[in-house]
């Protein structure tokens, strides 16, 4: 843990309370702690760094490897990405915001979420900006797996005259309700840092 930039206390202090963790575990860690931490990633400081990847592996309630995997193609994604031209601090939030998805997710977000992405921006019956895409992206996905289809399903449910017959605005509000209903059965294993996050970023 001293090779990923954490002083020799706090690598000290770590190490020990990780040696009773598996090794995916401990992987999220470091991993994760380099990415948000260093100058070329995310250049969180030093405190945000270390929460961020505790919160991504010791807590972490699903599989380690798919949220680390899913941390490390978000952040390539929205950093390499010249069609977001996102401002480091902003691509930084957006990415955890995903992340902390991923447990909902049993194979990870990061296809769902490309896919999803892509075909808001893309696809012809949409052809959100970035902005708008992401915001959507981000509250359907929150969801559940279901929900994407459940929205693109409700979408065109909405649209056509045989269906609801709805304008563009309406019908996306509907879409949005459906994606929300995908849950059915046990409360879904929300963080709380998900029920808390600011639905603005």
């Amino acid at each position: 843990m001293k090779t990923s930039g954490l002083s020799d206390p706090k690598s000290l202090e770590l190490a020990l309370e990780f040696s009773g963790y598996p090794p995916e575990t401990q992987k999220n860690f470091t991993e994760i702690f380099t990415r948000s931490f260093l100058a070329e990633f995310y250049d969180h400081d030093y405190a945000t760094a270390v929460s961020l990847a505790l919160e991504l592996s010791r807590d972490y309630q699903g599989e380690p490897a798919e949220v680390r995997e899913d941390f490390i193609e978000l952040a390539r994604f929205c950093r390499e990405s010249k069609s977001l031209d996102l401002p480091a601090k902003t691509c930084a939030e957006y990415t955890v915001k995903v992340a902390r998805l991923s447990q909902l997710y049993p194979e990870g977000i990061r296809k769902p979420f490309t896919e999803l992405y892509r075909k808001l921006r893309e696809d012809r019956d949409f052809g959100f900006d970035v902005k708008t895409a992401l915001e959507l992206s981000y509250n359907i996905l929150k969801h559940g797996p279901k929900a994407a289809d459940n929205f693109f399903g409700g979408y065109a449910f909405a649209m056509k005259e045989s269906g609801l017959g709805l304008g563009r605005a309406q019908a996306l509000d509907f879409a949005l309700k459906m994606a929300a209903r995908s849950y059915t059965g046990k409360n879904p294993p929300i963080l709380r840092a998900i029920a808390n996050a600011d639905p603005s970023l």
